[in-house]
């Protein structure tokens, strides 16, 4: 079994790795870590990745923070043994919310345009879904807008 440390375990993507860990078979949630601590969880909550290391019982941590908490826990957790999974874009929702706006339409018309929702191509995705399939010509599963969205980063 391997436990699982959450930092940030109340924020958006927090709650959705504790889902994910809690839904597997193979993990269990040992712990969470957020500063600002929430009443009821089902697990124990540390304020800092400091304490939660000195605590121990877990094998790795998943932090999907801001790139200035995840440095300072990546330099406590390592040093003690910890795998760490780390991730974030290290945008504001403000700067993200322009993103979108600057790259995609999102007003029914747009995304009926952006998408060409009006070919005749669902019959095609009626039997074996539609994500990840290649032998149909899908709008959704296109990579076009990646290079655009790279100059953010």
């Amino acid at each position: 079994m391997i436990k699982v440390a959450v930092s940030g375990c109340f924020g958006r993507m927090g709650s959705a790795v504790i889902d994910a860990v809690s839904a597997a078979d193979d993990m269990e949630v040992a712990c969470g870590i957020d500063p600002f601590p929430k009443e009821g969880a089902s697990f124990t909550v540390y304020s800092s990745m400091e304490e939660a290391v000195a605590a121990g019982g877990f094998d790795v941590v998943v932090d999907f923070t801001q790139p200035s908490v995840i440095e300072g826990n990546l330099r406590c957790a390592l040093p003690a043994g910890i795998d760490c999974v780390v991730g974030t874009t290290g945008l504001s929702d403000e700067k993200l919310n322009e993103i979108i706006r600057e790259n995609f339409d999102l007003r029914p018309a747009g995304i009926i345009k952006m998408l060409d929702l009006r070919r005749p191509i669902y019959k095609q995705t009626a039997a074996y879904g539609h994500f990840g399939r290649t032998d149909v010509d899908l709008p959704w599963e296109h990579l076009d807008k990646v290079e655009t969205l790279k100059k953010y980063l």
